[in-house]
């Protein structure tokens, strides 16, 4: 497994905050100031192997790495969302997606061949002039165009840090869980 951080400058105290919950944590710095290009380095550094991709300002519940591999043993072949921020988790709880419905990359798993595959989709989605860091939305389109559903786990294993945007500074700085547990 490859736990991949997506991080660029001035983010150091979330990047060790991070590297000290998962020790084998791969590095996916961003300095040219393109959060496209760095999610594409992630896909190309996760390669064909199984991953899990984090954005920098994730924060993770005790035991990450043990609860998020039981629930990969259960779904090692889909997609799997740790963190969402819908009313649905509340009442729903954990739950099979349409693909159509991924969204957010704070914390989410890989299975072998689909980062390789979501590399590969990039430059064929359509989208990009109307959601220029849309990578979220490429993935459900990939998703929905391949008929695939994804798993979304509740209580959410990562949450959002109340921070403001890199990407969007007019986005809520409280993008965060209904669900997520520390413990």
């Amino acid at each position: 497994m490859k736990y991949i951080m997506r991080t660029c400058p001035n983010r150091e105290e979330f990047s060790n905050y991070l590297n000290n919950k998962i020790p084998n944590l791969i590095t996916c710095f961003d300095k040219d100031k393109d959060p496209v290009g760095n999610m594409k380095k992630a896909f190309k550094i996760a390669g064909n192997e199984e991953a899990i991709h984090l954005e920098d300002d994730a924060i993770l519940t005790d035991n990450f790495i043990e609860k998020s591999n039981a629930i990969i043993k259960l779904y090692p072949d889909m997609v799997i969302q740790f963190f969402s921020m819908r009313k649905a988790d509340l009442e729903k709880g954990s739950r099979m997606e349409s693909g159509g419905n991924f969204t957010a990359t704070v914390c989410f798993y890989t299975p072998p061949l689909m980062s390789q595959k979501l590399l590969n989709y990039f430059p064929f989605w359509k989208r990009w002039d109307e959601h220029p860091t849309g990578y979220d939305l490429t993935i459900a389109d990939y998703l929905k165009a391949t008929k695939q559903r994804y798993f979304l786990q509740c209580p959410n294993l990562a949450d959002h840090r109340i921070s403001k945007s890199i990407i969007g500074p007019r986005r809520s700085s409280m993008r965060i869980s209904k669900t997520f547990k520390q413990k």
